[in-house]
């Protein structure tokens, strides 16, 4: 199973995947099992079956935070590896007499999908290993790497796919372009009830801190998309790449997106019904609100 598959599954919101070589890390111990992982349109949840001669740390009533979160990790269908930094330190536990607690499900949100193979390294290391086997092998055809002409220093880019985003730009086409201080971006709907897709590629004179920065660029960005059209922009996939490199892909449960009324601009604000075209600048709008997010400002 690769990650593009669970992503379509977890888009469909119904089935169920065995998942083995789970790892259950509490910060006082490790512990290990297997289970099956529960796919819907409201959750993801991950019933484990603690391995024989090991058991849960005892239950305590209380408050917990951030801090008290365990780390999970675990092999889906003998293919795909994931892991989920933060899982609550309860779950629903299950028991059986008189073997105590053999099983529990935690609710994973998101689940972080661990990059293989070429995903996994960067553009520079993909290209001496080509160089390599080129030399090694010269009887076979050169392959090069396509390198787009104009990427920033880092070549940072996002993915995000937001679940049948109702943007009303798609009316004059399933595409728009259009740029934020650091990123130009690219959001594509084939038809109404399709997905949104998001793009985001830093532009050639953007230098980052970090990946910490770039994330706070993404999320501005994603505010400000929200902001726009009144709808909760949470995309149910997130990918973030780097030098070529797939960092990050985050996933979540695919549910419906809550909205609100007192959207700042309305499809009949922003439509000229007699030409087809905007009575506002839709770039311009992204471009101030992603400025403002982005400072992080109550």
């Amino acid at each position: 199973m690769t990650a593009d598959e669970f992503v379509k599954i977890v888009r469909i919101g119904s089935e169920k995947l065995r998942v083995d070589e789970i790892i259950i890390n509490t910060g006082g111990q490790e512990l290990h099992g297997k289970g099956m992982l529960r796919i819907s349109r409201e959750r993801i949840e991950l019933e484990v079956t603690i391995s024989e001669g090991e058991a849960l740390p005892e239950f305590h009533t209380g408050i917990y935070t951030k801090r008290d979160s365990w780390r999970l990790s675990g092999l889906v269908e003998d293919q795909l590896q994931f892991k989920c930094e933060h899982v609550g330190p309860v779950g629903n536990r299950k028991f059986s007499w008189p073997g105590g607690i053999t099983r529990c499900t935690f609710n994973l949100h998101p689940i972080d999908l661990i990059p293989t193979g070429w995903d996994s390294i960067t553009r520079k290391a993909r290209n001496e290993a080509l160089a390599e086997h080129a030399k090694n092998n010269p009887q076979l055809p050169t392959v090069k790497q396509p390198v787009p002409e104009e990427v920033s220093e880092d070549d940072v880019s996002f993915y995000a796919t937001l679940l049948e985003y109702p943007l009303f730009a798609t009316k004059w086409g399933n595409e728009i372009k259009g740029e934020t201080e650091n990123f130009e971006f690219i959001l594509t709907k084939e038809k109404a009830d399709s997905d949104l897709q998001v793009a985001l590629h830093s532009k050639k004179n953007y230098h980052s801190a970090g990946e910490k920065e770039d994330w706070v660029k993404f999320d501005s960005f994603m505010h400000a998309l929200a902001f726009a059209s009144g709808i909760h922009a949470w995309p149910y996939r997130r990918q973030y790449w780097r030098s070529g490199q797939k960092i990050t892909d985050r996933v979540t449960s695919a549910d419906k997106l809550k909205k609100t009324l007192h959207a700042p601009f309305t499809e009949k604000m922003a439509f000229n019904a007699r030409t087809g075209s905007l009575k506002w600048d839709f770039n311009d709008a992204i471009q101030k609100a992603a400025a403002f997010f982005e400072m992080n400002s109550q």
